[in-house]
């Protein structure tokens, strides 16, 4: 039997659905204010309650424990012990002494985040029915119980392209209006979802990095960290002033769902050539790169950016629903049971590179089992699940709005919906595979940001610190005036229904810089006035961050891989900004003999560690930057999925300087690489 890990395993089933056919949602949180109302009240007042001190930090299945700690046992970060960490539990590891269960850049990164979410949301289910049996009969009750019990986890979207990238109900501090019972009291405004605040453990300084906050922070205005910056990126993010569209994230989204059909390199950022000479330009973006690359948004300088305590902050489980989400949907559309790659395959450790599951140069396979997850056995002999249990979602109770298949029953319906979702024009291919009104809704879209190009050439385009104090002023200038030039047509980038991705690929050493870094990447010169403001720049197309853990981190992967040189990728879309600037004026075509040039004097970028600190490029050993295209093949039927070429051809000419090597201190790749 199940039981609180105190006595025994606690078993990971997630919330059993009353139908398993058709279980439960799991709805974005902005969709679940809106529509539901009633879940939305009760999942703020069960978080609250989950994270109270009606729950001892110690006890197995506190907020506190789930999320991580140090010195005491933990799942996602530090301090890298067994857990449950109790006097019955002898879990033994395979490569002594134990470090951790870390699945960062490895196969099973989605599989095993998969029950740990399972496990959050089946505690948090439980506060939830709590909380809305508390409610008199006067009070709703009948209503609020019959919400609690289909209710779960929601997710983050911050794909979407109608909305700002963070949801200002969980961006900060400020409150959300709640209803109490009268048998709970307390304040009804609250914001459980803003931060979580420490108490037995406020004083341990590696998970309470700012003790004179004594709480998670996001964007921290201490560390010599300027706060007017700080609330300029959360206005930023937030869309509380107007930002420009198509930043990167729905292009990247969209980028792999549609051309990424193997599950190793749609899922995990492991740069893993067939020899060490090798270097593949393919599929250098994945679900985890995206992952990362949020993680930097949200956090800052604060706990979101740091792995070993990002999940203390209650953003980290809206974020990661959605990466499960987004690892569902990818499932619903190329997942073949007969096809081994399209699911967890294979993967070999590095020789030197060991965790409590994993021996050092051991294989991560289907089988490998995801601990500390059990899914039955007893004190003695726990049986833990795998990937081969955790492969669809219906395994642990829920679904998500994609992914009900009485309503999408085919890939070529979650295609459709996904459309739906992020519009027509989330990628270059979706837009010129729409046609009729969707294909001239995105021309005028695609126009306006044009324009804003052009705004931008004239010095016309302001910075967001210097409006965020009136958050109803627009980031840019007025554009209505600006001239477009004639015949920029769309559908002459396109000939015989094929044209050419663009792509920035990106490889780093997770571990230099102290394993946590960024690199923005520009089309245009970039202000270096305020580098902590660069993804609010015009320029600014996309970040890749390594999302990696210091020299001090107790994890052992995480300190092989530093030993090992572990290098990790990335890929940063930029056809949509190509696009916006032939329709500028400022690129004749997507053709290599318009865009090479371009990029050469355009392509821009800077490396900064987490505190917007700049970096020397040249002091890092292997970071490489390219840019590679890819020949894509516009379907006639709009539902069809577009055709993307294996073959993927580098462009080195983009990233060579005049004397033959290297641009951006030698880290572009050059001819002569």
């Amino acid at each position: 039997m199940s039981s609180d890990g105190t006595q025994g395993p606690v078993f990971v089933h997630g919330v059993p659905a009353d139908d398993p056919r058709n279980p439960p949602v799991r709805m974005e949180v902005r969709d679940m204010i809106k529509d539901h109302p009633d879940q939305w009240n009760l999942y703020l007042l069960g978080l609250e309650r989950f994270k109270s001190e009606a729950v001892p930090e110690k006890m197995p299945l506190s907020y506190y424990e789930l999320a991580d700690l140090t010195r005491v046992p933990a799942i996602h970060g530090l301090p890298y012990k067994k857990w449950p960490d109790e006097p019955w539990n002898k879990m033994v590891s395979v490569d002594n002494p134990f470090r951790g269960f870390c699945t960062h850049s490895s196969i099973l990164f989605l599989s095993w985040h998969r029950p740990y979410l399972a496990l959050f949301e089946a505690e948090l289910y439980k506060h939830v029915n709590a909380v809305a049996n508390a409610f008199a009969e006067d009070e709703r009750k009948a209503d609020y119980v019959k919400a609690a019990k289909t209710f779960r986890i929601p997710y983050w979207d911050w794909a979407r392209p109608d909305l700002g990238v963070f949801p200002p109900q969980a961006a900060t501090r400020a409150m959300n209006r709640v209803t109490r019972p009268r048998s709970m009291p307390g304040s009804s405004r609250i914001n459980p979802l803003g931060s979580y605040t420490f108490r037995e453990s406020k004083d341990l300084p590696d998970i309470n990095i700012f003790p004179e906050a004594g709480a998670t922070l996001r964007y921290p205005d201490s560390r010599n960290v300027d706060a007017e910056v700080n609330a300029a990126l959360l206005d930023f993010f937030t869309g509380a002033v107007s930002s420009p569209k198509g930043k990167n994230l729905t292009e990247r989204v969209q980028y792999i769902m549609q051309s990424y059909t193997e599950f190793a390199t749609a899922s995990s950022n492991r740069f893993e050539p067939s020899k060490p000479s090798d270097i593949d330009f393919r599929a250098w973006g994945s679900i985890e790169d995206v992952h990362n690359a949020v993680h930097n948004y949200t956090g800052g300088d604060g706990h979101m950016s740091r792995p070993e305590v990002s999940s203390f902050d209650p953003i980290f489980w809206l974020h990661h629903t959605n990466i499960d989400r987004l690892f569902a949907i990818w499932q619903a559309i190329h997942d073949k049971p007969s096809d081994p790659l399209t699911y967890v395959t294979d993967k070999r450790a590095d020789a030197r590179w060991g965790n409590f599951v994993v021996k050092a140069g051991g294989l991560e396979t289907i089988d490998t089992p995801l601990m500390p997850f059990a899914r039955a056995g007893t004190k003695d002999k726990q049986e833990f699940w795998t990937s081969v249990g955790v492969r669809y979602t219906d395994a642990f109770g829920y679904a998500y709005p994609e992914t009900q298949r009485s309503k999408f029953p085919t890939p070529k319906d979650v295609i459709n919906e996904l459309d739906r979702l992020y519009g027509k024009r989330a990628s270059f291919a979706s837009v010129m595979r729409s046609g009729g009104a969707d294909l001239e809704d995105s021309t005028a879209e695609l126009q306006d940001r044009a324009r804003d190009h052009i705004k931008a050439e004239q010095g016309g385009v302001a910075s967001v610190a210097a409006v965020r104090d009136d958050a109803q002023a627009p980031l840019s200038s007025d554009t209505n005036g600006i001239d477009l030039p004639a015949d920029r047509d769309l559908k002459k980038l396109v000939k015989d229904s094929k044209y050419l991705e663009w792509l920035v690929n990106i490889k780093a050493e997770k571990a230099e810089l102290n394993g946590n870094y960024v690199v923005h990447v520009f089309l245009g010169s970039p202000d270096d006035a305020n580098p902590r403001l660069y993804p609010t720049q015009h320029a600014h197309v996309g970040t890749f961050a390594t999302f990696g853990q210091d020299e001090h981190t107790a994890c052992r992967n995480c300190q092989e891989g530093r030993a090992a040189g572990q290098q990790i990728t990335g890929q940063v879309p930029v056809t949509l900004a190509l696009v916006e600037r032939y329709l500028a004026g400022l690129v004749e075509s997507l053709d290599p003999e318009h865009v090479v040039p371009y990029l050469q004097k355009q392509l821009h970028w800077r490396v900064a560690l987490i505190n917007g600190e700049v970096q020397d490029r040249q002091t890092l050993n292997n970071l490489l930057v390219s840019v590679v295209t890819n020949e894509v093949t516009v379907p006639a039927d709009p539902s069809d999925l577009p055709q993307y070429s294996r073959d993927v051809i580098v462009r080195p000419e983009c990233t060579t300087n005049r004397e033959g090597n290297g641009r951006g201190h030698g880290t572009g790749y050059c001819t002569n690489h």
